[in-house]
């Protein structure tokens, strides 16, 4: 057992741990994992906590004990975390205050964890897909004076990428920077048009249709739209 932080409670009131592990959770997961921090009255006499305080909106004590801790009984504290955030670590603490001083903590306990990365919350700034190309978006519209536009996109596969065209009208040229995407590498698909070729109807529609990428024809499509 390990003894609390140091004051007289300190020395009557004992955790089993003052740091508690969560399982392995996953980004883009929302869900609650719960610990139970096991404490035991060591001395003659009841002892009582006031609730315990969490730092974070995504840390909640779900249960404390309300009333005196019996001479020599163990009682818990349970700790729900929820599992809605980014990818990192997670060290949150709880503070555990005596309800005869709540200006200095007899405790501080951790609940401990990591969120992990997946392929899907990585690339989720790249929402379209074409098989291992993601993109951000697969249309790409000019305004009146635009000559070039951009598509952040990456390649989520193992194999490096190398973009053609099958299908692009006269006026437009397409190519990646850089020229081979690598394997889990991010580019940039670059359209430019050559406004002195373009029909005088407007808006002008056309698709552009990639090579390279190994999916189906109908998923490989750039809508294009000149305004």
């Amino acid at each position: 057992m390990l003894m609390l932080a140091v004051g007289m409670q300190a020395q009557t009131l004992r955790f089993d741990s003052l740091a508690l592990h969560l399982p392995l959770m996953y980004e883009g997961d929302s869900v609650a994992h719960s610990v139970i921090f096991r404490l035991t009255n060591t001395s003659a006499e009841p002892q009582q906590i006031a609730a315990p305080v969490a730092t974070c909106g995504c840390t909640q004590v779900s249960y404390y004990p309300r009333r005196p801790i019996a001479a020599g009984q163990t009682d818990s504290i349970v700790v729900q975390f929820q599992s809605d955030r980014n990818a990192g670590t997670v060290d949150e603490p709880v503070l555990i205050y005596s309800v005869t001083d709540d200006a200095q903590p007899i405790a501080k306990l951790h609940v401990l964890g990591t969120i992990q990365e997946t392929a899907d919350s990585k690339w989720r700034h790249l929402p379209a897909s074409m098989g291992p190309l993601r993109l951000k978006r697969k249309t790409v519209t000019f305004g009146a004076s635009d000559v070039v536009m951009r598509i952040p996109c990456a390649n989520t596969g193992a194999v490096p990428l190398c973009l053609t065209v099958t299908l692009l009208p006269p006026y437009a040229t397409l190519v990646t920077d850089p020229a081979t995407i690598a394997p889990g590498a991010e580019a940039d698909i670059v359209v430019r048009i050559d406004r002195q070729r373009l029909p005088a109807l407007r808006p002008l529609k056309a698709a552009i249709v990639l090579d390279g990428v190994p999916c189906d024809l109908r998923d490989r499509r750039i809508s294009l739209t000149i305004e």
